[in-house]
């Protein structure tokens, strides 16, 4: 009978010291695909697009990822030149962040998007038409 009350106070102060602990977050901002220059630009594959943004953690070295179309809107132009960033989002369920882009020149609109690895559940701190900034959980102090 002692060990389960012991047990039982440990489970329980365990529980209560959780609730209260701090949680550990870390910084990313993620940069979108460019159309125009000639680095990390946007490319019409054919049957997507793609091209390279960036991630940043913690301030620290930006590094490259791979931003995706799942489809083409029919009327898609093979070269983006009309093409600018107008959204940048983030869906804290699945951890994908979008990139928005629209045409000046009446050409369908289209997405881009990239699943952020292990970043569900993060706040956007803020945000801009081409990047977003978010804080993101990893677990507690």
């Amino acid at each position: 009978m002692r060990k389960v009350l012991r047990l039982l106070s440990l489970v329980a102060a365990f529980v209560i010291n959780s609730a209260y602990a701090d949680p550990i977050e870390y910084s990313m901002e993620i940069k979108c695909p460019a159309i125009n220059g000639t680095k990390n630009i946007l490319a019409n594959y054919g049957d997507y697009v793609g091209g390279y943004g960036s991630q940043i953690i913690d301030s620290n070295q930006s590094r490259p990822i791979y931003f995706k179309s799942l489809s083409l809107p029919n009327g898609m132009p093979a070269k983006l030149g009309t093409y600018d960033n107008s959204l940048a989002e983030y869906n804290s369920a699945t951890g994908i962040v979008s990139c928005k882009y629209d045409s000046f020149a009446d050409q369908p609109v289209f997405t881009v998007s990239y699943a952020l690895t292990n970043s569900k559940g993060g706040i956007v701190v803020s945000q801009t038409r081409d990047s977003i900034f978010l804080m993101l959980p990893i677990g507690l102090r």
